[in-house]
């Protein structure tokens, strides 16, 4: 085993994670063994937004929790929207998982892990795991679990996984298709994808579990009414008090926990004063319900936390491109030598100094947002650097704005007339706003501006119909050289002839392709590389614009809940929040 390695991983977790991803503080319940095995150990406490956690057993009621979406499913090997995240972090448990307060790797159903070499990982499996039925879990169940799992084509995050195979009876080995050892987040990304159940019984189901789930987490499913609400009971057979110390989607201090699907925003405050739910995630236009002053302020407290979505302008650096090579979109140009205006560094600055941000969270956020100066990530990802919030980050300036258009157009030896930006976006109404407000300011330099609508996906793969792309770049990683590639890493078409040459932005760059490369891997990690690859990135080339990271807010009734506990996910874990009855 690479046990030098495997120690700069652990210090680049701990340094990653350490702020904390999901419900912050810091503490310990992971530590490592010789050898380089990583085993659990129970914690003195976990900690929250507002204050300790800590599990007190099965002294509670009942919570009703608001999903804004219905899980469609319940099996184990199915990936979904949030109405899945909520629901399935009760039914089942992971191989691995996330410690955020800590910033280590979680064992969960396993005890511990050693990366054998490059490409094998030994897994030793906890001995006295069981399901809500009873059913042991061995080795062959895990085994199974991660390969059904990988064979489903479900989780991008199990494609470097070629296989696992059974050792022992309590023992799997794990096949990478990569060198795991200096992946910064592939083993833990991938096992925490692994929900484990019991073969025989998953195997005798009819339905995969899709609505009769038998798990390994605390919780039973007791009622269902799809599309309308799940009731989960805590389970009989849990296996995990006074094993999983302090690991938060393992506690137990809720005996019921009742989720009821409001997909609509305005119905959800309505809900959280009619009693049906005791905590809803709530819209910025239903905010002052429950701020001081507020109609509902004395029954309900508010919890705010940072999104782990910021949106950006990513800009078309399409140059001297045969777009014949390639499928089109649309009304799209057909030429053997295409360049986009925004090739060029100084109409890619230029258009970064007339967007006035602070317009756009009055705008479109009622001012609950924040200005974002990263290159990648969010607030919540634990190398994020507060200073950068102080930088002079392409503040709205039309005076740098047109010294940069003029030297682009002398560049580019074109007039202000013919130049015309078209800004690519999706139909959501937040996003269509914010388009508005960019292109008109986009105009004041004395250009052109529009905005293409589409949903299609991939229609940006055809340069020719967009020059700037305003999207989300999700980051819930803890590593923000993690969510570079979303823009820049992939490959932009399929065709041979071109494959490899360009990513989505159409960038040729072999540093920029280094800076993403490093990033990936766990021996380049440090607070210097991201500084040097974010001077690089935004301020040298201006290949992005973050933008804004919208605060989010949930409220609850302060008469059930006391403290409220988030995954690094955006979702509530409601059996490790604090309540009056603990």
């Amino acid at each position: 085993m690479k046990k030098t390695l495997c120690i700069v991983l652990a210090l680049a977790l701990s340094m990653a994670l350490l702020a904390g991803c999901g419900s912050g503080g810091s503490g310990s319940n992971a530590t490592t063994a010789a050898g380089g095995e990583t085993t659990a150990a129970p914690s003195s406490g976990g900690s929250g937004s507002s204050g300790g956690s800590e599990s007190s057993g099965v002294s509670g009621t009942i919570v009703s929790i608001a999903a804004p979406e219905d899980p469609d499913t319940l099996s184990p090997f199915i990936s979904g929207m949030q109405g899945r995240d909520y629901v399935c972090q009760v039914i089942y448990q992971p191989v691995f998982d996330w410690d955020y307060n800590a910033g280590v790797i979680q064992p969960v159903v396993a005890e511990s892990y050693e990366h054998t070499d490059e490409n094998h990982t030994t897994i030793k499996i906890r001995e006295n795991v069981f399901d809500s039925e009873g059913n042991p879990i061995t080795a062959k169940d895990v085994a199974f679990c991660i390969n059904s799992a990988t064979d489903s084509g479900n989780f991008q995050e199990l494609s470097i996984v070629k296989g696992a195979e059974v050792k022992g009876d309590y023992e799997v080995e794990v096949t990478w298709s990569i060198d795991i050892t200096e992946s910064l987040e592939g083993f833990q990304g991938a096992m925490q994808r692994v929900y484990v159940v019991n073969q025989e019984a998953y195997e005798a189901a009819s339905d995969g579990f899709s609505t009769k789930p038998i798990g390994t987490g605390p919780y039973v499913l007791e009622n269902a009414v799809q599309g309308s609400e799940y009731t989960f009971k805590l389970s009989d057979n849990y296996w995990g008090e006074g094993v999983l110390g302090d690991y938060q989607r393992g506690m137990t201090n809720v005996e019921t926990i009742k989720f009821v699907v409001i997909p609509e925003e305005a119905q959800r405050p309505v809900a959280l004063e009619t009693d049906i739910v005791d905590f809803s995630s709530v819209s910025t236009s239903d905010v002052y319900l429950f701020e001081d002053g507020g109609t509902d302020a004395d029954d309900f407290d508010l919890y705010t936390s940072s999104s782990v979505a910021c949106s950006m302008l990513k800009y078309n650096c399409a140059e001297h491109i045969d777009t014949t090579k390639f499928s089109s979109v649309g009304d799209s140009i057909e030429s053997d030598d295409y360049t986009s205006v925004c090739s060029n560094v100084n109409m890619r600055k230029a258009i970064a100094y007339a967007i006035d941000v602070d317009e756009v969270i009055q705008g479109v956020f009622g001012g609950y947002a924040m200005p974002m100066h990263t290159y990648g990530g969010n607030p919540n990802c634990g190398d994020y650097n507060p200073a950068w919030e102080n930088e002079d980050y392409y503040d709205v300036d039309l005076v740098k704005g047109k010294e940069c258009l003029d030297k682009a157009l002398s560049e580019l030896g074109m007039t202000a007339d013919e130049v015309n930006i078209v800004l690519h976006c999706n139909s959501r109404e937040t996003t269509k706003r914010m388009a508005t407000i960019i292109t008109n300011d986009i105009s004041k330099l004395g250009i052109s501006a529009e905005v293409s609508i589409s949903d299609v996906r991939g229609s940006t793969v055809d340069p020719t119909i967009w020059d700037i792309e305003l999207k989300d770049l999700i980051g819930t990683s803890g590593f923000t050289p993690l969510t570079w590639t979303d823009a820049y890493g992939d490959v932009a078409w399929e065709n041979d002839e071109v494959q490899g040459k360009y990513n989505w932005c159409f960038v040729n760059d072999d540093k920029l392709e280094d800076y993403n490369v490093r990033g990936e891997m766990a021996s380049e990690y440090s607070s210097e590389f991201i500084e040097e690859a974010r001077q690089y990135v935004i301020y040298e080339m201006c290949y992005q614009l973050m933008l804004t990271n919208a605060t989010e807010f949930a409220a609850y009734k302060n008469s059930v809940l006391k403290n409220v506990i988030y995954g690094c996910n955006g979702v509530i874990i409601p059996q490790a929040c604090t309540y009056s009855w603990n």
